[in-house]
């Protein structure tokens, strides 16, 4: 339990210390600016850590970040405080506290990763950021397959970062990243006030409420990759792009919007296809000003800020590994390497059926890849594999009910731009997706994430227009959706098994019970020799006291917030 304290004091304080003196006299309101000083901690982290590594310095050199943070603090203390002080501000970073708290102690009975087909990536990007920390060679191959510039490195340096001012185990590489994972929060929060308007309750609580109980976003937080970290920076980049009127004179949020999304796409590059797509949408409004200096004056300072920012590793990879190994190294170039178009064609509309369409009804689905001797280990692979993949269900079993009936009713109203976008993105998202054959499954959580994040705030939003009966289901599927897709998941995630399977070729038993999944994860964590914060010790009765609490609190928030009485 202290090292869950320790980890999440220094997170807030870095985060926090960093980025909130830099936000905090800006003249937005107070959720922006909070949300804005994440984004702007993530990048002086993520810069700093990179000056370490260009300069060959030595781990002590991150030091200089909290004595900054603490002289950050300092220096801005009256502004920080008065952020602080208001209402709207407690409310954000209180809901944010429960919600990591919640998310950190399901982390915390995680003994070994399981789940579908969900293997290795976290022990790549563990790799990753001591590949940055220790200084490793440029040729090192990741899960013996991938190049560095494979992937973008922003979430690698800044978890390295922290683990340099703590230390290096795997336990405190999960603890940062699920931290990391959690700030998609904010922006939810923001889009979420956003829809309702200034009209009737926050609803910031129902918001964190509908989080802690969807199973994609629990999943994903408490698994150590980037996927989440990027919808932080990319619902963030699409909030201040739809505040952003230029008639009003507001044009730094369209810079903060450009530089949220270049940070997205430096933290994960499934974030690129809502780049696009915002970047499609803002250049077709304004066809007509194409001609104008205005035009350009507005377009360019954003352009180039992302630029630069983009830069940071681009430059530094086409450098060291030139424009071929920087640009067409990453999965979405090469897994679909000597294939046909029309082959390819085919398996991306095989994709698009597969994630709009849940296994359970799909004719000729097979289960073979998870048939495994455990009822409760293949249950929770067949639910898991219908809400992490799904683009209906991944809203939650309630959620997609509340959410088709506000789509329905409000059909006639909904804004064109929210139409494209989503439909946009989905499609985009999807289809960049290569690999060497059609998923079996579907695709949500590689790159639908975000969207998965926005509906869930426009369903917070819409929470007291709801009749009853919605509530209901909506209500009914929550509990569901705990029972299933994430009792269900971190009970089989908690089975301990032998230390010494492997040495004494007991493995295969493991295997033929519980699965591929579970048997290739748990065979990298021995291999590896390495130590889950499941494995600390912790009391499993005492974390679901503390989960249980940590429920009620934000039931109870929630209420009060929905109902517009203050807290």
């Amino acid at each position: 339990m202290l090292e869950l304290l320790n980890g999440g004091l220094l997170f807030v304080a870095l985060i926090g210390g960093l980025g909130l003196p830099l936000t905090a006299g800006l003249p937005l309101e107070a959720g922006e600016r909070m949300t804005l000083s994440g984004v702007a901690g993530c990048l002086v982290i993520y810069l700093a850590a990179w000056v370490v590594y260009w300069c060959d310095l030595p781990p002590l050199a991150f030091a200089a970040l909290p004595v900054t943070a603490a002289l950050a603090l300092l220096l801005r203390w009256h502004a920080v405080r008065s952020l602080l002080q208001l209402p709207e501000a407690r409310r954000l970073a209180g809901c944010w506290l429960i919600l990591a708290g919640w998310c950190l102690g399901w982390l915390a009975l995680v003994r070994s990763y399981s789940g579908g087909e969900w293997v290795g990536d976290w022990i790549e990007h563990y790799d990753r950021a001591r590949f940055f920390l220790e200084h490793q060679p440029l040729n090192t191959q990741f899960l013996h397959r991938y190049p560095l510039p494979a992937r973008p490195p922003l979430a690698n340096l800044m978890t390295g970062a922290f683990m340099a001012l703590t230390n290096t185990s795997f336990a405190q590489f999960q603890i940062f990243t699920t931290l990391l994972a959690t700030l998609a929060f904010f922006p939810a929060a923001l889009l979420a006030r956003y829809f309702r308007g200034p009209a009737g309750g926050d609803p910031v609580a129902p918001l964190a409420v509908l989080l802690m109980l969807n199973p994609l976003f629990v999943e994903n937080a408490t698994f150590s990759w980037t996927k989440l970290p990027a919808t932080f920076f990319t619902l963030a980049g699409l909030y201040f792009f739809v505040r952003y009127d230029a008639a009003r004179g507001n044009r730094g949020r369209l810079l903060w919007a450009a530089t949220c999304l270049a940070a997205a796409v430096l933290t994960h590059y499934s974030a690129a296809p809502y780049v696009l797509v915002l970047g499609v949408a803002w250049l077709a409004g304004r066809w007509p000003t194409w001609h104008r200096p205005e035009f350009w004056r507005e377009l360019l300072p954003p352009v180039a800020l992302a630029l630069a920012l983009l830069g940071s590793w681009l430059v530094w990879s086409a450098w060291h590994y030139g424009p071929a190994g920087t640009f067409f190294s990453n999965s979405t170039v090469t897994g679909g390497e000597g294939q046909s178009v029309l082959r390819q064609f085919a398996d991306r509309g095989l994709n698009f059926f597969s994630t709009l369409v849940p296994h359970p009804l799909r004719p000729g689905v097979s289960y073979e890849f998870i048939n495994q001797a455990s009822q409760l280990s293949w249950w929770r692979d067949y639910f898991f594999n219908i809400y992490q993949t799904n683009l209906p269900l991944a809203f939650g079993s309630g959620g997609v009910v509340a959410l088709s009936a506000l789509a329905w009713r409000h059909r006639r109203g909904i804004n064109p731009f929210w139409l494209w976008f989503a439909l946009g993105s989905a499609l985009l998202s999807i289809a960049v997706v290569s690999m060497p054959a059609p998923d079996r499954w579907g695709l949500v959580h590689v790159g639908l994430q975000p969207l998965v994040i926005l509906g869930l705030a426009w369903l917070a939003a819409a929470l007291p227009h709801l009749s009853r009966r919605l509530r209901a289901w909506l209500v009914a599927g929550l509990a569901v959706d705990l029972s299933l897709g994430i009792v269900l998941h971190f009970l089989v995630q908690h089975l301990e098994f032998p230390s010494d399977l492997f040495a004494t070729h007991h493995d295969q038993a493991l295997l033929a019970l519980h699965g591929y999944a579970a048997w290739n994860n748990f065979l990298a964590k021995t291999i590896l020799h390495l130590t889950f914060v499941g494995d600390r010790g912790l009391s499993a009765p005492a974390l679901v006291v503390v989960l249980a609490g940590l429920l009620m609190t934000a039931l109870s928030l929630a209420r009060r917030q929905d109902h517009g009485q203050p807290n």
